[in-house]
């Protein structure tokens, strides 16, 4: 999360970053950020930047400040809740064509770090993915999208190329909104059956070293939830044609 901000504004991406750490759980209810000039240096921006930031994220309700001798910044809320139609509605309306940029980008960028990271992943990285796996066997509806995206993640982290975990952090982010909903629509069957037995055939690839199969894997996991989310889109039309 906290890496080089080189992609959008500064500003932005350090927004989105500590953001997304939240929502994931990378960064609990009740936890301090590390220190200012540590993320600074991590994230690669100045100190007005990143004031600006946190500035952003305590208005929205993710961060409080305290002051006195054990103060500092911390996290007050995730602010995971249940998204409605309605409201995914909006967000894909008002990402209008970067939704299908990002989707595409999705499409081709998780495949290859899939392969990647079965030639590259080191044992220990391999052993991390299996109780990430684990984990989101285990994981409620609300839980899921949380372990999903740290497993994504974690996967394009195996696979050893900045450059490619950047466009993955970049598209869990700008997509969160919406794959956070997608476990809740039923009308798709069981989500928590669906999406952890495609993770179990990635991870079971990356483990045996098999890159095509990884790819494979991978591309069939995007593929169907690019199909759920097309589905969104295309409802989303119909609604608004006229009768």
């Amino acid at each position: 999360f906290f890496r080089n901000a080189h992609w959008h504004s500064a500003y932005e991406v350090a927004v989105q970053r500590l953001a997304q750490a939240i929502k994931l759980g990378a960064l609990s209810v009740g936890a301090q950020l590390p220190p200012e000039r540590e993320l600074v240096e991590r994230l690669a921006v100045s100190r007005t930047t990143l004031r600006e930031a946190v500035r952003a994220l305590q208005q929205q309700g993710y961060l409080k400040t305290s002051r006195g001798r054990l103060g500092g910044t911390f996290v007050a809320s995730r602010q995971i809740r249940q998204l409605s139609r309605a409201e995914v509605t909006r967000i894909t309306r008002e990402l209008g064509p970067t939704l299908r940029d990002l989707i595409d980008l999705r499409a081709s960028v998780e495949p290859s770090a899939a392969e990647l990271a079965a030639s590259r992943a080191s044992d220990d990285e391999v052993e991390v993915l299996r109780w990430l796996l684990e984990r989101s066997q285990q994981a409620t509806v609300p839980d899921l999208r949380q372990a999903d995206s740290t497993l994504h993640i974690a996967i394009a982290h195996a696979a050893n190329s900045n450059r490619l975990l950047d466009l993955v952090l970049e598209e869990q982010m700008r997509l969160h909104d919406i794959l956070a909903y997608l476990p809740f629509a039923r009308e798709n069957g069981d989500p928590v059956k669906r999406s952890t037995g495609q993770h179990a055939k990635i991870v079971d690839a990356i483990a045996r070293r098999d890159g095509e199969a990884a790819r494979k894997a991978m591309a069939e996991h995007i593929a169907g939830t690019n199909d759920i989310i097309f589905g969104l889109l295309q409802r989303r039309s119909s609604s608004r044609s006229p009768t």
